[in-house]
């Protein structure tokens, strides 16, 4: 496909999806996140994983917060994210450290929390990706930076246990999202 009708048809893929979320309300990503975090937990890759990279929620998001309460109490590493200038990078967290207000007004953890080195973690990662649309082949529309997708092909080309999770909406599911060879798929994806 060419770069340019890609770009054409992720703008407007964006544009649909976003204002079908405005039309939600903010107990329905609050709700939706207890869903999708009951189906996380039964998943086999959830078990064996003993590190997890996931996401805080910005508004507009499905609500994360019980997955990273539930990765916490079961023993496992949490990871989240910062963004540093054009990449992501994760770093041990809990959910009672203090917060900055990052990219897109997302909690990201303070510059003194440890960041985290996935040569040295041991056992499978699970990574849960947020996005703006889906779709059942693994294809995912982020918000047009590339942060996951850059990240996810590093920590694939350094580790062959890792698993990642589209986390979003039954309403951001589409039919075929537009991917070109910067995109990188997931392995499953857990709506409501």
């Amino acid at each position: 496909m060419p770069e340019d009708l890609s770009r054409d048809q992720k703008r407007l893929l964006r544009l649909s999806i976003k204002e079908r979320l405005r039309s939600l309300s903010l107990d329905r990503f609050s709700e939706a996140g207890d869903e999708v975090a009951r189906s996380l937990l039964a998943l086999p890759q959830w078990q064996c994983a003993r590190t997890v990279c996931a996401f805080l929620s910005m508004i507009g998001e499905i609500d994360t917060d019980r997955i990273c309460r539930a990765a916490l109490d079961s023993g496992k590493t949490l990871c989240l994210p910062r963004v540093q200038g054009e990449d992501i990078n994760f770093y041990i967290g809990r959910l009672d450290q203090p917060w900055f207000l990052g990219a897109f007004g997302i909690r990201e953890p303070l510059s003194d929390a440890s960041r985290a080195d996935f040569a040295l973690v041991a056992g499978p990662i699970l990574v849960l990706v947020p996005g703006l649309a889906f779709d059942s082949a693994g294809g995912r529309l982020g918000r047009g930076k590339g942060f996951y997708d850059r990240f996810l092909r590093s920590l694939r080309s350094r580790r062959t246990d890792v698993f990642a999770v589209g986390i979003g909406l039954g309403a951001q599911v589409v039919e075929s999202v537009p991917v070109t060879e910067s995109d990188e798929r997931l392995d499953a994806l857990l709506t409501d």
